[in-house]
């Protein structure tokens, strides 16, 4: 991203209110967590801060083009801060300012055709206060750590319902994924007789499939279209053909399905500084 861009995104970051205090809400429910990856005392590669991902939705009206992308990309910037704001609460800290802005095209979805619901993702960056902005030299402990929530809609047969469900699930993982990071990497500066420094990132390590350069695919962002997560699906119906003996479309099928993910995984990167033990 360049340095004009970057600054355009940051004074629209500050325009939309994301740059003062945003209120999060952490659902309650059943999540697990787990250290995963392998905890080991090296150098991140990512940068100094909180980066997390948020995303958002609107209805395209039949107003003026854009004006729901321009709501979409509001919604997914104070997502991706509540979201940086759970993190930070979980190990301890806080957030300062915005320090970069990364708008990231959503995955493809099941439905290729025009959506009537516009959908954003942005990957926001956030200072840490009191954290180490240039470790240097110094010794650096990195971790991950994961979360899992099971996805409990109130009903399987509604977008909305899965859609719901699908955000308090992403919700509940995104503290529990950030403690299990800080747990894990604790244990990693203990085996290798380090005591923990400043922290110097918290980042999103994102699942197979789910983001590859600027785009990115989050399960709660649907399945068959923005914000859907049901459709209509036709299926052949075959026949063999006497005269062949092969299969043959005789006709297709028309019919309404549901589908999403069983649970929701989040998995966190953190990278302190650290001290001899």
């Amino acid at each position: 991203m360049t340095r004009s861009s970057g600054q355009k995104l940051l004074a629209a970051a500050a325009t939309l209110g994301v740059l003062g205090g945003i209120g999060y809400t952490v659902a309650s429910g059943p999540a697990v967590a787990v250290a995963s990856g392998f905890p080991a005392v090296a150098e991140s590669e990512a940068e100094p801060g909180i980066s997390i991902t948020g995303i958002g939705f609107a209805r395209n009206g039949p107003g003026a083009p854009g004006a729901a992308r321009a709501v979409a990309v509001s919604r997914a910037l104070r997502d991706a801060g509540r979201r940086a704001r759970a993190v930070a609460e979980a190990i301890g800290v806080e957030v300062g300012p915005i320090e970069e802005v990364e708008l990231r095209e959503p995955g493809q979805f099941a439905d290729h055709r025009p959506s009537a619901i516009a959908a954003a993702v942005a990957t926001v960056r956030l200072a840490i206060v009191g954290g180490a902005t240039d470790p240097g030299s110094s010794r650096a402990v990195q971790a991950y750590g994961s979360a899992f929530a099971p996805v409990r809609a109130g009903s399987e047969r509604r977008s909305r319902a899965i859609k719901l469900a699908m955000l308090a699930a992403r919700r509940r993982v995104t503290p529990e994924a950030a403690r299990a990071a800080r747990a894990n990497a604790a244990a990693a500066a203990r085996s290798a007789g380090l005591a923990l420094g400043g922290l110097v990132s918290v980042s999103e390590a994102p699942a197979p499939f789910y983001g590859y350069g600027s785009s990115f695919y989050d399960p709660a962002l649907g399945q068959v279209g923005p914000g859907q997560f049901c459709g209509f699906f036709s299926r052949p119906v075959f026949r063999q053909d006497p005269r062949t003996g092969l299969p043959q479309v005789v006709r297709r099928v028309r019919s309404r399905r549901c589908a999403h993910e069983a649970t929701y995984s989040l998995h966190l990167e953190i990278a302190y500084t650290a001290g001899v033990g």
